[in-house]
């Protein structure tokens, strides 16, 4: 196997917060599936949740090479996080259908925090 595109993103996790303050519900259904959404909700601090899939999400595009495409796309991206830390990103949709065209087989990410930002790469191997 090889590296078909690596991704990552810096964001501000109170820029999250406040997206996930004021647009609430609303806000995660329209961004983040069924499954993050739960994951929010029962985590103690569901914004840094949110930004944490935020993040890995917009790394997973450019890893494969997927231009901005509004909420739906993003939707067919889920992270999962397990209490040790580790990132899992699944495919769904179009999305695997564009990571299949590009040659990916697997996704590996992982996330880093420090004083209010949080970082996430993705490789895509192919």
């Amino acid at each position: 196997m090889s590296v078909v595109g690596v991704g990552t993103d810096v964001l501000e996790e109170a820029r999250i917060a406040r997206l996930v303050d004021s647009g609430g519900s609303r806000f995660l259904a329209h961004w983040y599936t069924a499954a993050e959404v739960e994951m929010c909700f029962t985590s103690a601090r569901p914004s840094r949740v949110a930004a944490t899939c935020f993040a890995v999400k917009e790394a997973a595009l450019k890893a494969i090479g997927i231009s901005f495409p509004g909420p739906l796309m993003w939707r067919e991206i889920e992270v999962s996080l397990d209490d040790a830390g580790s990132v899992t990103v699944r495919l769904a949709g179009d999305a695997a259908v564009q990571a299949t065209r590009s040659g990916v087989v697997r996704l590996h990410a992982s996330t880093a925090r420090t004083a209010g930002w949080l970082a996430a790469v993705v490789v895509a191997e192919g």
